[in-house]
């Protein structure tokens, strides 16, 4: 599995313009979509969120980012048209990360804040609401859970518009979770094809 990690503020700050660059390889679709944000912090993470999905398949493939085509699933996944290409992007604050390998494989980032723990009944097992519970800073524990179960729902192509809590993350394989005072990143490998 490979990785891919940029700050939007860093590039930004070292080459506004490759921003411009990028737009021009999104789709005439993600463009109109971007297009219609006024948020310029907001437009750019979604250009790098493309453009790493773009780089990330072009040296998986070992072909050209301008001949990398997108096509999306029903839940609006975007995916790559060939066999044994699985790719996984996500973004939060200053943050963008992508995974990509042959097998599916999910990943979430979370920047570290406050968070309402009253939404963990709704998303969580009773396993990982008592996790949270035990936990000397609850905030993080949460969002340790939640980037799991994001990470795990996007391998299977369906993000978060699943029942969040059929799912126990503390009890299933596959995850790596990086914790830092800014963000919280879980990654999850499947070992089987879906």
């Amino acid at each position: 599995m490979k990785i891919y990690f940029e700050k939007v503020s860093e590039l930004v700050q070292n080459s506004p313009k490759i921003f411009d660059e990028w737009y021009n390889d999104v789709s005439p679709d993600k463009q109109a979509r971007i297009d219609r944000i006024s948020d310029i912090s907001r437009r750019n993470t979604l250009i790098l969120s493309d453009h790493l999905a773009r780089k990330a398949v072009s040296r998986f493939c070992n072909i050209l980012e301008k001949d990398v085509v997108f096509r999306y699933n029903s839940h609006g996944k975007p995916f790559y048209p060939e066999e044994g290409v699985h790719f996984s992007i996500s973004h939060s604050g200053n943050y963008v990360v992508c995974c990509i390998d042959e097998k599916p494989c999910g990943i979430d980032i979370e920047t570290v804040r406050d968070v309402d723990l009253r939404t963990a009944r709704r998303f969580c097992t009773e396993n990982e609401i008592e996790f949270i519970n035990s936990s000397n800073d609850r905030q993080s524990a949460f969002l340790y859970i939640w980037t799991r179960k994001e990470a795990y729902f996007k391998s299977m192509g369906c993000g978060i518009a699943t029942v969040l809590r059929a799912v126990d993350v503390l009890k299933t394989d596959g995850f790596e979770t990086v914790m830092d005072n800014d963000y919280i990143l879980s990654i999850f490998k499947s070992n089987i094809k879906f």
